[in-house]
């Protein structure tokens, strides 16, 4: 009787809802209790985060003070100390910079001599920045100090004054008012009865929140100045505030160096009422649970048949396993009711659902930015070819072959304008052939696409039901829906704001072009028009140079017209510059860059380059191919050009002419994709792609530079029993929290990755020799014990590894290095197995 009693599901629930009766008062204490330290240690963790945030925003705001100084010093007009210009600069650069209250100058003898407000010339040697700038000729922070200007509280950064030779002539300072900059930290981070302060070196107060204006300039608490100083450089204590009101301080001290003193203490408290809160919320939630959930465990082991449970355990059990071999589409079909295998129904079929949409669109972005990818490589493509050759004929049956990869056509023709002649001529065509509409081919601009594009700047697309209507609306149209075209696309040529032509796609199957093959088009479009252009501007100089030597005004108007950055170089030097080539260098006239040799715009790696296409310019008088290079503006900043030329005749002397396009957004994007394929989007390491590449470089570095190497494989252990367990969310957590230890243990300079499931492998460049493996193993380990110390999971987090050590003197290829790192790793994990049994 008694067997048969246990064999039943509903009386083992009820047995083990009687059963959980006995501990529930000691489990419920020590709940409460753990509870208690969790929250408070959580609450103080916030406490550390909200302070770190002010920290972030004061340090950002300091590296920037610090650079405009920096900038600001080496001004002419600063270390001439011309005060009739630097006032005008730092009124201006003042209203510019709301941060500073004031800007200011003084000369080596600590005089007053320029600022941006007004002033009286006074002496302010004596001052703790002054001090520190002589001492220290670096960057330097002041104390609590009334400004001379401001006639208020501020607090100074200042940055020495060098002539040329290095030699002291000044001091360039900032004030700042931070009471004004208090006022901009988000207090609204805080809970009620809060409190915030800055105070400097000695103790003084700068700011404070709340009742700030009756403490700013006065001593701080010394026994909060105690706790602040004595201990580490920031950290937590518990004190009372002025308003007797115990609170939780987190404090932080900022020094300017490493080795400097302190010049400033942040502080940030919370009432420990507010802290405790949440501590006290969480047991009275814990306590209605615990009822709450022991009535239903005893009132539902009454109800539930045990034919229902077994039934829906079983469904669910199945759908589980088949979820768990890959098939996504699985679901329990069981309804979704309140009880709780509908509830567990629900949640297994909402699991499945969402894995099936995270697949589905994992599978749309992997599509998409493979899509975007081919885009950026064939208009890359398209872009290199138009601009290789100034003879734009030369490669248009190219350019159709790549332009056929992103938009699927059976004819493609460039059709071009010639306002004069009121006509339109077919310049290109690739595809289905159509009489009287052959490359060459002339006819009448009314009634044509070309007239409609007159006043038109986006392109058009005609289905289908529309082509027939508008054949017969447009004659020259008609041979093209004769010929069995059915979706017509066209977008204008435009160059300078004039449509110059335009380029036609046609295609014999019905609806086969988007509004997103529109965009590409004009992109496409905007190409050819500038190569277009440019092959007209370089013709149209040909002739002007043959016929008109002696008059250089034309060469200069075409130049000035053309839709490129466009300069003219005799001798290796700057002649003659178009107004887009003055803004390309960052000048503010021709005037700074005319007679200045051209390689000091060149990036240094780009300099021999050049030498050789001076040479080929000016000694062989031959043109040269276009390249992709770096150029520096006048301020040093780098950009990606191409840049084409060609040999020419200016003012009577050999010279060269240049057209140069600036493609830095194009190289960043191309970049930006590169980086995306190599990384693991779950954990942002890189992926099996990105390990083996980087690896392959620096196995043949190492080689060169006879230098030994760790590869270290790694294993997630038990990540099927968690998914498994409990659900593939906590699993991918489980990987991402591999991922955190990995970049804990090994250092940024080394390559960590996610092969694919739970194997991940680390290349530590250099670590071999810094190191033994050993030590850094035990490392590995002692981050995996104190995550598992330091984080409440329902799992604790295990790896295995094997690691193999990279000998130039005996070198093996990656794939030999990954497998015997990778046997390693799984004789490990064998032994572990072995050790549990």
């Amino acid at each position: 009787m008694k067997a048969s009693f246990f064999k039943s599901i509903r009386a083992w629930l009820l047995f083990l809802a009687l059963l959980s009766m006995l501990p529930p008062m000691g489990i419920y204490i020590y709940s409460a209790w753990n509870s208690l330290d969790h929250d408070l240690e959580e609450s103080q963790n916030d406490l550390r985060r909200v302070l770190q945030g002010f920290a972030f925003e004061h340090e950002s705001g300091v590296t920037a003070t610090r650079q405009f100084l920096i900038t600001l010093s080496r001004l002419p007009d600063v270390q001439n100390l011309n005060t009739l210009a630097t006032d005008k600069i730092l009124r201006d650069l003042l209203k510019r910079n709301p941060l500073y209250a004031n800007i200011f100058i003084l000369d080596a003898e600590g005089m007053f001599i320029s600022s941006a407000e007004p002033f009286t010339p006074v002496s302010l040697k004596k001052r703790k920045y002054f001090h520190d700038v002589l001492k220290a000729m670096d960057f330097s922070a002041g104390e609590y100090a009334v400004g001379v200007a401001l006639k208020r509280p501020v607090f100074h950064f200042a940055y020495p004054i060098s002539d040329g030779r290095g030699r002291f002539k000044g001091v360039v300072a900032v004030a700042v008012d931070l009471s004004r900059s208090g006022q901009r930290l988000s207090m609204a981070k805080l809970p009620e009865g809060s409190s915030f302060s800055l105070t400097d070196h000695r103790g003084v107060a700068l700011y404070r929140y709340p009742d700030g204006e009756q403490y700013i300039g006065k001593a701080d608490d010394p026994e909060r100045m105690k706790n602040m100083s004595a201990q580490s450089e920031e950290g937590i204590f518990a004190a009372l505030g002025l308003d007797r009101t115990r609170r939780y301080y987190a404090y932080k001290r900022f020094r300017l160096t490493e080795t400097s003193p302190v010049y400033l203490y942040m502080r940030v408290g919370i009432p420990e009422e507010k802290v405790l809160a949440n501590a006290k919320r969480t047991l009275t939630i814990s306590a209605v649970l615990f009822g709450l959930a022991l009535f239903i465990s005893l009132f539902s082991s009454w109800l539930i048949a045990k034919s229902v449970i077994v039934k829906k355990l079983r469904r669910l059990v199945e759908t589980a396993n088949r979820l768990g071999q890959g098939d996504l589409a699985m679901r329990t079909g069981l309804l979704h009711g309140k009880d709780d295998l509908g509830e567990l129904a629900q949640s297994f079929d909402a699991m499945a659902g969402r894995l099936e949409a995270k697949e589905r669109e994992e599978r749309r972005s992997r599509e998409a930015a493979e899509r975007l990818a081919e885009e950026m490589s064939v208009i890359a493509e398209i872009g290199r070819l138009i601009g290789s050759t100034l003879v734009i004929e030369e490669v248009y049956d190219r350019f159709a072959a790549e332009a056929r990869k992103l938009i699927p056509f059976d004819r493609l023709n460039v059709n071009l304008t010639d306002y004069q002649e009121n006509a339109v001529t077919i310049a290109y065509v690739s595809g289905t052939e159509i009489p009287h509409r052959r490359a060459g081919d002339s006819f009448s601009l009314a009634g044509s696409v070309n007239e409609t594009f007159q006043h038109r700047r986006t392109g058009l697309i005609i289905d289908p039901e529309e082509a027939r209507a508008v054949s017969e609306r447009n004659v020259h149209l008609f041979s093209s829906v004769r010929a069995g075209m059915r979706s017509l696309m066209s977008v204008p040529l435009i160059s300078k704001d004039e449509v110059i032509g335009v380029l036609h796609f046609r295609s014999k199957e019905a609806n086969s072009y988007t509004e997103a093959d529109l965009r590409l088009a004009e992109r496409i479009g905007s190409q050819i028009a500038g190569a277009i252009a440019n092959a007209r501007l370089f013709a149209d100089l040909r002739k002007t140079e043959k016929s008109l030597r002696e008059s250089e005004r034309e060469i200069r108007l075409l130049i000035d017209n053309a839709p490129d950055a466009v300069f003219i170089q005799v001798g290796g030097c700057f002649t003659y510059l178009n107004q887009k080539a003055v803004q390309f260098f960052g000048a503010k006239s021709a005037e700074d860059l005319l007679g200045r040799p051209i390689i000091d715009r060149y990036h240094p790696d780009d300099r021999e380059t050049l030498r050789e296409r001076l040479r080929l310019l000016n000694e062989e008088r031959k043109p040269v191919p276009t390249m992709e290079q770096k150029y520096l503006k006048l301020d040093g900043s780098v950009i990606d050009v191409e840049v084409s030329a060609v040999p020419i005749t200016f003012e009577n002397s050999d010279a060269s002419l240049s057209f140069v396009r600036d493609i830095t957004d194009r190289k960043r994007m191309e970049e930006e994709i590169r980086e995306m394929s190599f990384r693991d989007q779950l954990t942002e390491l890189y992926n099996r792609r990105g390990f083996i590449t980087l690896a392959e470089q620096q196995l043949r570095a190492a080689n060169r530079a006879q230098r030994s190497m760790l590869l270290t494989f790694i294993d997630c252990d038990g990540l099927k029993w968690i998914n498994d367990t409990f659900g593939h969310e906590e699993g991918d957590r489980a990987l991402i929290d591999t991922a955190h230890v990995l970049r804990q243990t090994f250092r940024e300079a080394d390559i960590v990755a996610r092969l694919g499931g739970d194997e991940f492998a680390v290349l530590s460049i250099d670590a071999a020799e810094d190191r033994h493996p050993e030590e850094l193993l035990k490392r590995l380990a002692q981050n995996i014990h104190a995550f598992n110390a330091t984080d409440a999971r329902r799992y604790r987090l295990s790896m295995s590894w094997g690691t193999v050590v990279y000998d130039p003197h005996a070198p093996l290829s990656l794939d030999e290095l990954m497998s015997a790192a990778d046997e390693l790793m799984y004789a490990q994990k064998k032994e572990k197995s072995a050790r549990k049994m």
